[in-house]
């Protein structure tokens, strides 16, 4: 019964100590007058749990609540024009909701929040004359910490004991912020990096200790960066590295420990960008990899263990690129390469190494002149498209490509006359996917004469396809042009010589036989199979110079003898069904 009485007395005193007369709402500071008489209207008021509101330009000073050491909710201090620093604070050691500090004009410093171990939100903003953010160096964990529009903001040194943020952290519109040495305990940040117009900021090398960012890293718009070193600790980020429209960065290094990046890498419009380090060690990106229009590039010699790019790979505008000797080991790119409006580029891949690509677009490249690294690209697992390059004269270096998975767009090369580089393409497997797509362009390349190519001539005289041909040199302005070139002598099958040749071959469809038969005899067609048996035969019409579309769908893949015999003389031919 005793011990009962004692801890009743315990619990009266702590709640007395906790919340007896604390205010029982939201407490409004709005003037001087009650700063100063919090003390004598709640005398033991030193942990509320409701939100205290600061506002009002009559507010000096705060030194009435140094009694407070624990505040339930929010605590705001808005727009106090007249408050030169929040020492009156300088007990509180626990908010537990937001701390928003804005609109207060005169106030220099944040040092009287040194004692402050817990916090939730952070939002510092529209503060005219703050110089340096130094405190908060006893709290380990926050939700997020936003920053901006604080004209006269130089420094932040603070948070040296922040591990881990479980939202964002949001540096913006800072534009005098030229040091970034807080944040040197953070580990894991589980939403966003994002520093923007923070104009004074030469060097970004901080963050060293972070490992884990979850939502995207994000620097843009910083004017006088200059050196990118940082982030040497980070192994894994979420969804997006974006260094963009930073007009004075020259380098680029860090992400040393970046193994395998998890996320699309976006190097934008950093015009003076000219010497790229970074993802040293890189092997797999597997989001979009983006270099675009960072002018100054001329030699793109990095990510050169680089191996696979599973989304897509893109080099665009970078106006004085030359050309690409990095990405020595690169084999795979499992979405659509991109070599877009390079103004001065000339050659693309010192290397061969390429043996997967989901399409290739290389396009408005007015001064390449060969296409290079494609020695070892057997397929093509998209379209292909060589639009724009008013210095390429031809197509070689695609020789080796066999197979391609969508459509052939060759359009608007000034200079191109020879389009034997992709002869070795199957014709079958030349295919658009979606409606309003021709299978095949060739327009308006201005000196092309010659496209009869076998497999073009093939693809032509398949049923079912669609193409677009005009706009070219004489000889390969139409289908019917290209036809003349290509159609073969009709096979003639009167006495003398026992060979002939049927068209595409291989064939897995439909192939065409051009014959001349004698009138006064009634011929047979037959296919054989390597077994000798006839797998297929049917008669054929003794008209004169026919070009006969034969249904070859119905064969199982293989080898196949086919003979022509009027009883009297016979002729074969060979004919390979594709699987």
């Amino acid at each position: 019964m005793k011990n009962c009485l004692l801890i009743s007395v315990f619990i009266f005193w702590l709640m007395a100590g906790k919340s007896q007369d604390c205010p029982v709402d939201i407490y409004v500071f709005d003037t001087q007058s009650k700063v100063d008489n919090f003390a004598n209207n709640y005398p033991n008021c030193t942990i509320t749990d409701h939100p205290i509101w600061i506002w009002g330009g009559s507010i000096t000073n705060l030194n009435g609540l140094k009694q407070l050491t624990s505040i339930g909710g929010d605590l705001l201090i808005i727009g106090c024009k007249s408050l030169t620093d929040i020492s009156g604070l300088s007990n509180i050691q626990n908010v537990y909701g937001s701390l928003e500090i804005k609109g207060n004009e005169q106030m220099e410093d944040l040092d009287g929040l040194n004692a402050l171990k817990s916090l939730d939100y952070l939002t510092i903003s529209e503060n005219d004359q703050l110089l340096d953010i130094s405190g908060f160096n006893g709290i380990e964990e926050e939700s997020s910490i936003f920053i901006y529009d604080n004209p006269s903001l130089s420094s932040i040194s603070g948070f040296n004991d922040l591990i881990e943020i479980f939202s964002d952290i949001i540096l913006s519109r800072n534009p005098m912020l030229n040091s970034l040495e807080g944040f040197s305990t953070l580990r894991t940040v589980e939403g966003n990096i994002r520093i923007e117009d923070c104009g004074f900021l030469e060097v970004a090398d901080h963050f060293q200790k972070l490992d884990s960012l979850y939502g995207n890293l994000v620097y843009i718009n910083n004017h006088r960066l200059k050196q990118f070193s940082g982030f040497d600790s980070l192994e894994f980020v979420g969804q997006l590295i974006k260094i963009s429209d930073n007009d004075s960065l020259g380098m680029m290094g860090g992400f040393k420990r970046m193994d395998a990046v998890q996320c699309n890498i976006e190097i934008h419009n950093n015009p003076i960008l000219s010497q790229f380090n970074s993802f040293e060690n890189t092997k797999l990106c597997t989001g979009n990899l983006e270099f675009i229009g960072n002018d100054a590039m001329e030699i793109f010699d990095a990510l050169n263990k680089l191996q696979t790019v599973r989304g897509n790979l893109q080099f665009s505008s970078n106006d004085n690129l030359l050309r690409i000797d990095g990405l020595n080991k690169l084999d795979t790119v499992i979405q659509i390469l991109y070599i877009l409006n390079n103004d001065t580029i000339q050659q693309l891949f010192s290397h061969d190494k390429l043996k997967y690509c989901g399409g290739l677009n290389i396009g408005w490249n007015p001064f390449i002149n060969m296409l290079t690294g494609f020695n070892s690209l057997d397929t093509l697992h998209g379209n292909l498209v060589i639009s724009g390059n008013n210095s390429l004269s031809n197509l070689n270096g695609l020789e080796s490509l066999k197979y391609i998975k969508g459509f052939i767009n060759i359009s608007f090369n000034k200079l191109l006359n020879n389009i034997e580089g992709i002869q070795n393409i199957d014709p079958l497997s030349i295919q658009a996917f979606e409606d309003g797509q021709y299978d095949l362009n060739i327009t308006v390349n201005k000196e092309l004469s010659e496209c009869a190519i076998e497999n073009i001539c093939q693809f032509i005289n398949l049923p079912n396809i669609y193409y677009l041909i005009f706009g070219n040199k004489v000889g390969c302005n139409s289908s019917e042009e290209i036809n003349e070139t290509c159609q073969p002598q009709a096979n003639s099958f009167a006495p003398g010589g026992d060979k002939f040749a049927v068209y595409p071959n291989p064939a897995s469809v439909f192939t065409r036989l051009p014959y001349s038969l004698d009138f006064d005899l009634p011929y047979s067609l037959s296919f054989i199979d390597q077994l000798g048996n006839i797998a297929k035969i049917f008669k054929i019409r003794n008209d004169a110079d026919q070009n006969k579309l034969i249904y070859v769908g119905d064969l199982t893949p293989g080898l196949y003898l086919i003979q022509i015999s009027n009883g009297q003389n016979n002729k074969t031919g060979k004919l390979i069904i594709a699987p």
